[in-house]
């Protein structure tokens, strides 16, 4: 495995619509929940045209608060 796939913590919270979501959508797809969440973010960045192997993020790709 090399660095760019480093397997690395995170952590957030959920509302419990959101977890029973998560769980709900995993169960369905028949994977892990972080395998799950890894697809979602996956198939949002290539519909939206974000460049995933990029190491950086730059100013203009930075989600807006």
């Amino acid at each position: 495995m090399d660095d760019s796939e480093k397997r690395l913590p995170v952590s957030f919270r959920l509302s419990n619509r959101h977890k029973r979501g998560l769980e709900l959508g995993a169960l369905h797809e028949h994977r892990s929940q972080t395998n799950f969440i890894e697809k979602l973010i996956s198939d949002y960045c290539e519909q939206h045209g974000l460049d995933l192997t990029r190491a950086e993020v730059g100013n203009d790709e930075k989600a807006n608060p």
